[in-house]
């Protein structure tokens, strides 16, 4: 071992510094009555040197209880520590957000301050009895039983039981259970060519509306057709009944017009002869059909109801004409279907 030597130095100010020389290595230790007020020495150094362990070895025990955590390695840790928030990620004190790319639907609506209820405000719901409450819910797998009548508007609704289908009837059905439907018809044998059997009414003017099919037949060649607003001389031909369909209680009286009589009576059409035709002229011919020798009954217009239905004008005459097309004997037969009903039923 190299003999340790010290040289003794001292500045101008009186400061005493050694010099240490171990072998021919020498170094320079200065007393610490020669430093300055809080000046690192070897003592502090040795400090922060351990400082710093403490804090080093605290991070591996974070990173270790992280990755236990969250089953990450180590470099995930790290990434996961260097996103965290910071302060200088945070928006400073009074600042303005401005929120872009926004239709101007959505914008104008957005709930604003003006628009939230102050703080301590009370809401009155109105007709709280009409809500709807869990005491008013069905249960789960509940059945629904339809009940009532058709006065208090709710009927069962009856389905076929192979099918489940609904079980139905049409609207002219359904007129005749209304007891809106009715009926009339005339027969007559003529001889001569020209011969007219004639049914004529005149439509109601209460707004009730007269949906029509006309029905004839013939022994021999006729042409049938419909005229709408003929020219009828008041008071001739002769009352024809007309029957409603539905015959059970109290029957309900058409709306259509007799003019044979003075004065005008309803539920009643008119009837014309061969003999008293002549008193049913002019007006507009809405529809033909030929039929043949002994052919009928035929309707006038089509062969389904879609297609041979008519629905008459309101206060309106209208005739129903067959006319024989030689001077053959020939039976004629002429029947009416209608029912009537207003335009929202």
């Amino acid at each position: 071992m190299g003999q340790i030597k010290i040289v003794k130095l001292i500045d101008p100010d009186g400061k005493v510094y050694g010099v240490e020389k171990t072998g021919n290595v020498p170094h320079v230790k200065v007393s610490s009555s020669a430093l300055p007020s809080g000046a690192s020495t070897e003592e502090k150094q040795d400090d922060a040197i351990t400082q710093l362990a403490l804090a080093v070895s605290g991070l591996t025990d974070l990173l270790t209880e992280l990755k236990l955590k969250a089953d990450l390695t180590e470099t995930q840790a790290v990434l996961l520590i260097t996103g965290f928030a910071t302060s200088l990620k945070q928006l400073p004190n009074g600042h303005n957000v401005a929120v872009s790319n926004m239709i101007p639907a959505v914008e104008t609506g957005l709930a604003t301050l003006a628009k939230q209820l102050p703080a301590g405000h009370t809401v009155t719901v109105i007709n709280l009895a009409t809500l709807a409450t869990n005491a008013k819910q069905l249960l789960d797998s509940h059945n629904v039983t339809i009940k009532g009548t058709a006065t208090s508007g709710a009927q069962l609704i009856k389905l076929d039981d192979a099918t489940y289908a609904i079980a139905s009837i049409d609207i002219p059905h359904l007129e005749i259970h209304e007891k809106k439907s009715f009926h009339c018809h005339y027969d007559q044998e003529v001889s001569d060519t020209g011969d007219k059997t004639i049914i004529s009414f005149k439509t109601p003017n209460n707004g009730d509306f007269v949906h029509i099919i006309a029905s004839v037949a013939s022994q021999d060649a006729t042409r049938a057709y419909i005229l709408e607003s003929p020219t009828i001389t008041d008071n001739t031909g002769a009352p024809l009944t007309v029957f409603n369909r539905y015959r059970e209680g109290v029957l309900v009286p058409s709306g259509v017009i007799d003019t044979s009589q003075n004065p005008d009576v309803s539920d009643q059409a008119t009837l014309f002869t061969e003999v008293t035709m002549g008193n049913v002229t002019g007006g507009v011919e809405l529809d033909s059909l030929q039929l043949v020798a002994g052919q009928g009954p035929r309707i006038i217009g089509g062969r389904e109801r879609g297609e041979e239905e008519w629905v008459l004008d309101e206060d309106t005459l209208y005739a129903f004409i067959i006319e024989s097309l030689n001077n053959n004997a020939n039976l004629h037969n002429l029947r009416l279907d209608w029912y009537e009903n207003t335009r929202n039923e």
